[in-house]
C-alpha cells in the first residue's frame, strides 16, 4: 500500500515534501524487513523519480532490496520481478542521476533471458537509463537492438527515438536496426516534428541540476515519458 500511495500521488504530480519525507522514512524501515515485492520497489522508485526527488538514502535501500529480489528471481525463475519493474527501476535511477553499479549489473543480467518479453517502451526506458548513466553493457544493448526489431511497428514515437538515441550513444546501432528504424520513420512520415509537439515530450529545465548534468552527458535533448503502471 505504501508504494502504491507514493505512486498515486506522484502520478498526480503532488509534490508534498512532508508526505514524501514520511513515505521515505516508513519505506526504509520496511525495506530492512523485506516487505516489498519487485513491482512495489519499482513503483516506489518511480514515484520519487517522477517528482524529481532523488532521496539518496531511500534509493540506496531500494537498490539493496532490488538486488536481493533480482538474485532470487534469477536463481528460481519465479518471476519475482517483471520486465516492467526492471525497466522502471533503471529509468527511475537514471531520471534522478543515481548511479548504482551493482543494481544496474543485476538489472542487465536479469533482463537478458526475458528480453523478448519486454515491450517497446520498456526496451526504450532500459536503454535510455543505461546510456544516460554511462553503463555500457554490450550484451544488453545488443539484445535490446534485436528485441526492438519485431515490435518496431507497434512502438510509440518516443520509444523509437529513445531507443535510437541510447543505442547511438553507445554505438550499438547495427545495420538491421538502422535499416528497420529508417523504414519506420519513412512509413510514419515526419516523426520528429510530431514528437516535438507531444505533451509528454519535454526537455529538462536547462537551469536545473538534472538539465545541467544531462547536457554533460552528450547533451540529451529529451527524457522518456513516464510509464503508467
Amino acid at each position: 500500500m505504501l508504494a502504491n500511495t507514493a505512486w498515486a500521488f506522484a502520478a498526480l504530480m503532488c509534490e508534498d515534501a512532508r508526505l514524501f519525507t514520511a513515505i521515505s522514512s516508513e519505506a526504509r524501515a520496511r525495506l530492512i524487513a523485506m516487505e516489498f515485492r519487485g513491482q512495489e520497489l519499482a513503483n516506489l522508485a518511480w514515484a520519487f523519480a517522477r517528482i524529481s526527488l532523488p532521496d539518496i538514502p531511500l534509493f540506496t535501500s531500494i537498490s539493496a532490496a532490488s538486488i536481493r529480489i533480482i538474485a532470487l528471481a534469477t536463481r528460481c525463475f519465479n518471476g519475482a520481478i517483471s520486465p516492467q519493474a526492471l525497466a522502471n527501476l533503471a529509468w527511475s535511477y537514471a531520471r534522478c542521476l543515481c548511479t548504482n553499479t551493482p543494481l544496474f549489473y543485476s538489472i542487465a543480467s536479469a533482463s537478458l533471458p526475458p528480453i523478448h518479453q519486454f515491450r517497446s517502451q520498456e526496451l526504450a526506458n532500459t536503454s535510455w537509463a543505461f546510456a544516460t548513466l554511462g553503463f555500457f553493457h554490450a550484451p544488453l544493448f545488443s539484445a535490446i537492438s534485436a528485441a526492438s526489431l519485431p515490435q518496431m511497428h507497434l512502438a510509440t514515437a518516443e520509444a523509437l527515438l529513445g531507443t535510437l538515441w541510447a543505442l547511438s550513444i553507445v554505438t550499438v546501432v547495427d545495420r538491421p536496426f538502422r535499416e528497420a528504424i529508417s523504414c519506420e520513420f519513412q512509413r510514419r512520415g515526419n516523426i520528429l516534428d510530431r514528437t516535438a509537439t507531444h505533451p509528454d515530450w519535454k526537455p529538462p529545465c536547462r537551469a536545473s541540476p538534472l538539465g545541467v548534468e544531462l547536457r554533460k552527458r552528450r547533451d540529451v535533448a529529451f527524457t522518456i515519458p513516464n510509464v503508467v503502471f
